[in-house]
């Protein structure tokens, strides 16, 4: 929730979606690789671009 709570203030995110970022963050950590990381959402998916994420908003 730390990480979701620091994503909220870094990238003007809404709750749920910081969720979103910070467990596909957390899953990408323990993968050791890139993930796909898919949304509808514009500054959601810019925000997991810029966490080095693949994929598209």
């Amino acid at each position: 929730m730390e990480l979701a709570s620091e994503y909220a203030d870094t990238f003007a995110l809404r709750a749920y979606d910081s969720v979103q970022l910070a467990a596909a963050r957390t899953l990408q950590d323990m993968a050791g690789e890139e993930i796909q990381f898919a949304c509808f959402d514009t500054r959601l998916g810019k925000s997991a671009r810029i966490l080095g994420m693949l994929g598209s908003a």
